[in-house]
């Protein structure tokens, strides 16, 4: 039995009482509903009109009952611009594919979710729609409110003003977004704060083109754990952006770092870089710690295309020098390259990482790639300007090459330390690939650095004739880790493979000695002068001494003019 309002007044008007009103009310069944639609509850809906007030008014009726809010379909735009849309805990609204536009010159979020207290709680779902933040209508920036905190100083804090994001959460226990397009937003395309949880899937974001607008993708600020999957489009600054304390907007402070925390983890999946007026996004995925704030796991499977400076950028941009950083950092599936000369694929400008993996992973520095670009060749897949890495492992790694060097000194280079960066060990199972005649160089050091890296080469294949084991390194603090097994072209002419195990260095193979001097890489040097025996190419019984000397030269003894080849058996010497 089902009552109204209007039939309990009846009731009661027939003088409904006592025991036969109590045995009435037993019966009764209220009835929730389980949708709540929009345009049902007051205000405008339809094409080309303002619906927050319509929105606003729905989610109101809802109050905090459960049930999800419909935006019924309508063909053509939806309009916000008296106010944004504001979403309290525990809402899921469905927009049902429509196309939601923020109206000229209205500067304010499009959509938002609104808090009663500072307790991060709740649930919030988003899903089905394209929010179009019309940038190109006159969106401006808003910092009408200032803070002035003891220790921070100014905070022009996101709740109180507008820097131009399009969605705007905060303090969420869960919150998802799903199958949600961002059309032209004015900063952030979606902003996230102190959530607990987030989670991104099917997302495409088309920001303007150009450098300098700070047009992050999706960017989050201490939300503790993130997960982004299938994200593609356009961005002109980061596609993601994840940040444990700071968060700045056109140098304007907008988050306090004092309720910073750190980021427990962060996983993505497939992001794919799209080009938009013959330009491609800035950075790929920005991972910002500081204010001893630490992201603790980061794992990143399925990254394509092209990026104008960094695929993934390291670091903390408010102290140069950071104790701070990232735990784990593991890359798979990456198959993508950067195009702007000088850029690097992964880059540290600050902090420290613990661990970072590179894994079935190959970067592309193909012509065909981005006509009108050309680097040379000099991009670094792993450039670290300050900070330190412990430990990098490329595991099952292509590095492809078309660009020829100009410059015989420079080389396509995997890893670069710069005057602050340093890397402690790093392991290569490697394949580099080139059509052209080009340098490699697996780890260049800059030459002020006084840091010992050990170099663990489990396999290393090539190509190409001219890379030498001279190139491998360009310093003289590398020493060998304790797996060694190459197989490449080296500068002593000839196919041979340099083994070693623990410290030793040994040379087994055929090795052109028409030179009365020859040298060995200095990286494998030995720290006394050794006496090793090879013998020759064509006549295996005739043996003779070698002796290698500090500096790598080698002199074959005794050996008859004619020899132009020998077989180093085992020659072997300790490393630096």
């Amino acid at each position: 039995m089902e009552f109204s309002r209007r039939g309990l007044l009846a009731f009661g008007g027939a003088g409904l009482v006592g025991a036969a009103a109590s045995s009435a009310f037993s019966h009764m069944q209220v009835i929730e509903p389980t949708e709540w639609i929009v345009g049902d509850h007051g205000g405008d809906y339809g094409p080309e009109k303002d619906i927050s007030d319509a929105f606003n008014k729905t989610i109101k009726a809802k109050g905090s009952r459960s049930g999800r809010v419909i935006v019924p379909y309508v063909n053509g735009l939806l309009l916000v611009g008296k106010e944004s849309l504001l979403i309290p805990d525990n809402t899921e609204i469905d927009f049902c594919d429509n196309v939601i536009k923020l109206q000229n010159g209205a500067s304010k979020y499009l959509l938002a979710n609104q808090k009663t207290s500072d307790v991060i709680s709740g649930r919030v779902v988003i899903r089905n729609a394209t929010f179009d933040g019309n940038k190109r209508g006159g969106q401006a920036r808003r910092y009408d409110r200032v803070t002035k905190d003891k220790v921070w100083g100014d905070i022009y804090d996101y709740k109180d003003n507008y820097p131009g994001f399009c969605l705007m959460f905060d303090r969420i226990k869960e919150l998802i977004v799903d199958n949600v397009k961002i059309v032209d937003p004015e900063s952030w395309g979606i902003a996230h704060f102190l959530c607990d949880t987030a989670s991104f899937s099917n997302i495409s974001i088309i920001s303007q083109s150009g450098i300098g607008l700070n047009g992050d993708g999706i960017t989050g600020v201490a939300t503790r754990d993130i997960l982004i999957m299938n994200l593609h489009g356009y961005t002109n600054d980061d596609m993601i952006g994840i940040s444990a304390s700071r968060a700045t907007v056109q140098e304007y402070s907008i988050f306090n770092p004092g309720q910073g925390r750190d980021v427990e983890s962060v996983t993505v999946r497939n992001l794919r870089s799209e080009q938009q007026n013959q330009t491609w996004s800035m950075v790929g995925i920005g991972l910002y710690f500081s204010d001893d704030k630490t992201i603790r796991n980061i794992d990143i499977a399925g990254v394509e295309g092209c990026f104008l400076k960094h695929i993934i950028r390291l670091g903390n941009y408010w102290a140069m020098s950071s104790a701070t950083g990232i735990d784990n950092l593991e890359i798979t599936h990456l198959h993508a390259t950067t195009i702007y000369p000088g850029s690097a694929d992964v880059y540290l400008f600050s902090g420290n990482v613990n661990q970072l993996s590179v894994i079935k992973s190959k970067i592309s520095r193909l012509l065909t790639t981005s006509p009108g670009y050309y680097n040379g060749g000099e991009n670094a897949v792993l450039y670290l300007e300050n900070g330190t890495v412990g430990n990098v492992w490329f595991d099952n790694f292509i590095y492809q090459s078309e660009f020829l060097s100009v410059d015989n000194a420079l080389y396509n280079t995997l890893v670069v330390c710069g005057v602050n960066g340093q890397v402690d060990r790093i392991s290569f199972d490697i394949h580099i690939i080139s059509d052209k005649s080009n340098n490699y160089q697996l780890l260049k050091k800059d030459q002020a650095s006084e840091d010992i890296t050990t170099l663990d080469i489990v396999s290393c294949l090539s190509n190409s004739d001219i890379m030498t084991y001279s190139n491998m390194t360009n310093s003289q603090k590398v020493v060998p880790g304790n797996v060694f097994n190459v197989k490449i072209c080296e500068s002593l002419g000839g196919e041979s493979t340099i083994n070693r195990a623990g410290g030793d260095v040994w040379i087994d193979g055929t090795v052109d000695v028409a030179g009365d001097v020859l040298s060995i890489p200095h990286w494998c040097t030995p720290r006394q002068p050794k006496i090793t025996r090879c013998y020759n190419r064509d006549a295996l019984q005739q043996r003779y001494v070698a002796r290698i000397d500090t500096q790598g030269a080698i002199a074959i003894l005794q050996k008859p003019r004619r020899v132009k080849k020998i077989i180093f058996d085992g020659a072997g010497w300790k490393c630096i």
